[in-house]
């Protein structure tokens, strides 16, 4: 599964929607059963941060769970943050999703 495809499950599952605060659309990948999105927002009055950092996570064909929902992260202050999160996904993260 190529980040092309990664990008067009998000399309297609958010109806071509950034998430609203975290819209701009950094990166993609793929770990076991879960891919993810890291995106990035701007301008959050308060936070001492110039930007922000979200993980959505969703299983390869799409899926948006309770277990996906759980695992989907926001709030991180810097790029890294978010990426040693995205590093902590667990295989076990994903295969403990059922899939059909």
């Amino acid at each position: 599964m190529t980040k092309s495809d990664i990008q067009r499950v998000f399309n297609e599952t958010f109806n071509h929607q950034p998430n609203i605060l975290t819209p701009d659309r950094i990166d993609f990948g793929k770990k076991g059963k879960l891919i993810w999105e890291l995106s990035r927002g701007e301008d959050f009055p308060g936070t001492g941060a110039k930007y922000m950092y979200g993980v959505t996570v969703l299983t390869v064909d799409g899926e948006r769970n309770r277990r996906t929902a759980g695992l989907s992260q926001g709030g991180f202050t810097t790029e890294a943050e978010a990426r040693e999160y995205i590093a902590s996904l667990t295989l076990t993260d994903s295969h403990n999703l059922r899939l059909h």
